[in-house]
C-alpha cells in the first residue's frame, strides 16, 4: 500500500527471516496491538514499561538499522509494524484484521481529520467505500492467500501454517485480550505469565491510551504520527459503524466484503480463539505463581 515509500524501500533490504510483522490494513488494531506487545517485551526484559511505551518500529517512519543500534529499542524479538499486502519477505506474521465496516468507517474518520489539518476537502463517503472496500478485501486476501499456497505444500500436510502466521480479529482483541495475548505470547515465544498479561492489559487500555494521547504524550507513547493523537485513537468501539453509516454503504460492504471477513474469523477460530481460552487454569497458574513467591 504505501512501499513506495522512500523510508519502506530502505528498511526492505534489512528484513530478517527472524523478524515478526505485525500486518494490517490501516485502522485495525494495529497501534493498540503494539502497545500491549511492547508492555510484553518490556516486561520480559525486566525494563519498566511505564518508563518505555512503543519498542515496535514502523517501517514506514523509522530507520530499523537505526531502531536496532539504541540498546532502548533493540530488543529481541525484532516485530515490525507493516500496512503492506503480504510479501514474501514476511517470514512470520501477525495479522490484525477488523470487520470491514468498522475499520473503513474509522479510516474514513482519520482520512477526513487529516485532510481538516492540510485545508484539503472531506472525502465524500460513498466515493470514499466504493474505492477503498475493494482495497480492503484484496489486502486481506492477500494474506488468505498465502494461508492457502502454503497448506498446499507437501511439508505442511494440508494444515493451516499456525507456526508461519497468526490471525488475530481486531473484535477477539477488544473482547478478551488475555486470551488474544497469551496465545501470542506463545507463537512469539516469550515466557510470559498470566499475571504479566493482565498487567499489561491494564496499563494499556484503549481508554488509558486515549487519554495519553490527550495530553500530548506523543513522545512518550513513541509514535510520530501525522495528525495529533488525540484524532488518531478515536472510539475503539466494536459495531460503531452499524450507527453511523447509512443502510445503502452497509449493505455494500456486506456484499463486497463480509465473505472475505467470515474466511479470515474461520482462520482466527483455528489459531485465536478466546473461546478456547482455559481461564480455571490461568487462574490456577497466576495463584501458583503469586503464592510460590
Amino acid at each position: 500500500m504505501f512501499a513506495t515509500s522512500e523510508q519502506y524501500r530502505s528498511n526492505a533490504e534489512h528484513f530478517r527471516a527472524s523478524d515478526i510483522f505485525l500486518a494490517s490494513y490501516p485502522r485495525s488494531g494495529n497501534t493498540w496491538m503494539r502497545l500491549l506487545l511492547s508492555d510484553l517485551l518490556q516486561q520480559n526484559q525486566g525494563i519498566d514499561p511505564s518508563q518505555i511505551k512503543n519498542l515496535i518500529p514502523d517501517v514506514y517512519k523509522v530507520d530499523i538499522r537505526t531502531w536496532d543500534q539504541n540498546p532502548v529499542t533493540a530488543i529481541w524479538p525484532r516485530i515490525i509494524k507493516t500496512h503492506e499486502f503480504y510479501n514474501p519477505a514476511y517470514h512470520r506474521i501477525i495479522y490484525i484484521f477488523r470487520h470491514p465496516a468498522d475499520c473503513l468507517y474509522s479510516y474514513y474518520r482519520y482520512i477526513s481529520a487529516l485532510n481538516l489539518t492540510q485545508s484539503r476537502p472531506i472525502p465524500d463517503l460513498l466515493g470514499f467505500y466504493k474505492t477503498y472496500l475493494p482495497q480492503w478485501v484484496n489486502h486481506v486476501e492477500s494474506y488468505l492467500q498465502f494461508v492457502a499456497d502454503l497448506s498446499k505444500h507437501p511439508t505442511t500436510g494440508g494444515r493451516i501454517p499456525v507456526d508461519r502466521i497468526q490471525f488475530v480479529a481486531y473484535e477477539d482483541l477488544h473482547s478478551n485480550p488475555a486470551a488474544v495475548l497469551h496465545h501470542l505470547v506463545q507463537f512469539i515465544n516469550l515466557p510470559i505469565e498470566l499475571d504479566q498479561i493482565q498487567q499489561a492489559i491494564d496499563r494499556q487500555a484503549f481508554t488509558q491510551v486515549k487519554q495519553r494521547a490527550i495530553c500530548s504524550e506523543t513522545e512518550a507513547l513513541g509514535f510520530w504520527e501525522d495528525i495529533p493523537m488525540v484524532d488518531f485513537f478515536r472510539q475503539g468501539q466494536v459495531g460503531r459503524s452499524q450507527i453511523e453509516l447509512p443502510a445503502s454503504v452497509l449493505s455494500q460492504i456486506e456484499i463486497i466484503g463480509l465473505a472475505t471477513y467470515q474466511r479470515a474469523r474461520k482462520l482466527c477460530q483455528t489459531s485465536v480463539n478466546p473461546a478456547r481460552f482455559n481461564l480455571s487454569k490461568c487462574l490456577a497458574q497466576m495463584c501458583k505463581r503469586i503464592f510460590s513467591k
